[in-house]
């Protein structure tokens, strides 16, 4: 397939672009930024202008829109987070539609069912708000006030209606966790008591994804979605020294709910969805912690 990859030159999209490559694919690669040159066609293109769009993407069959602000605080005023990413979002999608693209994939965020406020009134996260266990892509949106949780939630909503109203139309979003690389591992610190409510791990329920495993999964969804919009939760916890799953979940997390049977690769996430519907698993097992 000939892919457009937005955001490409950041490190979801670089990881994604290196996978498709490596299947195969022609990929179109586009980034308000220039970092480096990947093995394909690159253009500098600002989302948040609609002409500029439509011809990075003319005579794409996919798109892999990755192309987002990636965080609350890296511009200001922080509703430049909302507006901007609302922007780009509609721009890639109706661009997409109009062009007859439809296959499209889009990289959202766990902080969509986190609930978290993210300090714009001085809040510290709160322990994760998810209504069961394990984790899984059919939890509701819970994005709080949080202006980059809620553009990401729209984004989701957009698609979920392009697919109702555009005969043919194959999306999914996938909710992301952080996301770390195995060149630069930042080590997990627990404690044999429940976490502070107050530390930013315990709100995202200790989810990562390593990046290359992220770059696959997305090369995958666009490979083999159907028609439709899907929303996937991928991501792994960690496993705790001295501690079985059931364990963990009674330590951190008392008030939730466990409704299904535990999946080893994903620890605390279900990645079974993902596994029967696009025959995709972690390739990186799930770290190891000691408390301490």
């Amino acid at each position: 397939m000939r892919i457009a990859v937005t955001g490409a030159a950041g490190l979801l999209g670089e990881a994604a672009t290196d996978a498709l490559l490596a299947a195969g694919h022609e990929v179109v690669a586009t980034d308000i930024i220039y970092r480096r040159q990947p093995p394909c066609r690159f253009v500098l293109a600002d989302l948040c202008d609609d002409r500029a769009v439509y011809g990075v993407l003319e005579g794409c069959e996919a798109v892999l829109h990755v192309g987002n602000h990636p965080h609350s605080f890296i511009v200001k005023p922080m509703q430049k987070i909302l507006t901007q990413n609302v922007a780009m979002n509609t721009n890639v999608f109706r661009a997409a539609e109009d062009l007859g693209i439809k296959r499209v994939v889009f990289a959202s965020s766990i902080q969509v069912i986190s609930g978290r406020n993210d300090g714009i009134h001085g809040e510290v996260p709160s322990v994760c708000r998810f209504p069961y266990l394990p984790w899984d892509g059919g939890l509701p949106q819970n994005p709080g006030y949080n202006f980059y949780a809620l553009s990401k939630a729209l984004a989701e909503q957009m698609l979920t209606e392009m697919a109702r109203a555009v005969p043919g139309w194959c999306a999914a979003s996938v909710r992301f966790p952080h996301l770390r690389s195995s060149r630069r591992r930042t080590a997990y610190r627990y404690v044999s008591r429940p976490l502070s409510l107050s530390e930013r791990v315990l709100s995202e329920g200790q989810c990562y994804l390593m990046l290359d495993d992220a770059g696959s999964l997305l090369r995958q969804c666009l490979e083999r979605i159907g028609p439709g919009h899907r929303v996937y939760f991928a991501g792994q916890t960690p496993t705790i020294e001295g501690m079985d799953l059931d364990e963990i979940a009674r330590t951190y997390y008392p008030d939730i709910p466990k409704r299904g049977d535990w999946d080893e690769s994903g620890g605390l996430v279900d990645l079974r969805p993902l596994r029967d519907e696009l025959g995709w698993t972690p390739a990186h097992p799930r770290q190891h912690v000691v408390p301490g």
